[in-house]
């Protein structure tokens, strides 16, 4: 009978394993909006924490940290580790526990240390942290879109710019809810944004009509895509941005 369990290259004992089987009901009392992600997310922090692994943090070598995700995740890393500390465990594990959730923590407070991620307005990411990843997301294998909302400019100077700023409200909004939790949303700037599909999991036809259907007929956008086939963000972006403007006539 096994009596370990095996996760990022080391073992943890089967009855830790079963005491960590509570954390779903531990985090349903102390965070909200608790979802599956998060749950799958909470277990792999303690496994970390937990496993006797001298192999590098794959939880700390994350390349891919969203918006929506970033201060949830500080909050469920700070729960998490305190259900382990509650945990039947020798001295030396809860050393180790202290020490790993110290690097945890570093790692995801550390991407905000210099500029904000977030552009205020729309909770997309912002240009910064778009060329903050530049380096990373070049050697990666994603489809990116581009997308300028069709006659903004008319629509601050006839109805005024609140108006304006719902509406560049209700469209992010409908991007972030388009896209899986670990794609990217950014607000490139004005009434340009830009998606990061990573691995390229859909046809490009199939994010539009998912953003179709959830926008109202009053707001209307233009869209280029293209996929990072020279590992240059940057590149990828000008050639989206080029076929965008080819398609600026573009009806829903």
């Amino acid at each position: 009978m096994v009596d370990t369990y095996s996760k990022f290259g080391g073992t943890m004992d089967i009855d830790v394993v079963r005491q960590c089987a509570r954390i779903r009901v531990y985090l349903a009392q102390h965070v909200e909006d608790l979802d599956l992600n998060d749950i799958c997310y909470a277990f792999d922090v303690l496994c970390y924490l937990l496993s006797n692994s001298s192999t590098p943090n794959k939880l700390v070598d994350q390349s891919h940290i969203t918006n929506r995700t970033i201060d949830k995740k500080i909050d469920i890393l700070h729960h998490t580790a305190r259900f382990a500390f509650n945990l039947d465990l020798d001295k030396q594990t809860y050393q180790k526990i202290g020490l790993r959730y110290i690097e945890l923590i570093d790692f995801n407070t550390s991407i905000m240390k210099d500029f904000s991620i977030k552009d205020n307005l729309t909770g997309a990411f912002c240009y910064d942290y778009l060329k903050s990843l530049a380096g990373r997301l070049s050697k990666q294998n994603f489809l990116l879109f581009f997308f300028d909302l069709d006659n903004l400019k008319k629509l601050n100077d006839t109805q005024g710019h609140e108006a304006g700023n719902l509406t560049l409200k209700a469209f992010s909004k409908v991007l972030l809810a388009s896209v899986r939790v670990n794609d990217l949303v950014f607000r490139y700037g004005g009434d340009e944004f830009v998606i990061i599909l990573l691995n390229n999991y859909i046809e490009p036809t199939q994010l539009i009509a998912r953003i179709d259907a959830q926008l109202n007929d009053e707001i209307q956008y233009s869209v280029g895509w293209a996929h990072n086939k020279d590992l240059d963000l940057f590149k990828t972006i000008k050639t989206a941005d080029s076929l965008m403007y080819k398609n600026k006539r573009r009806t829903r």
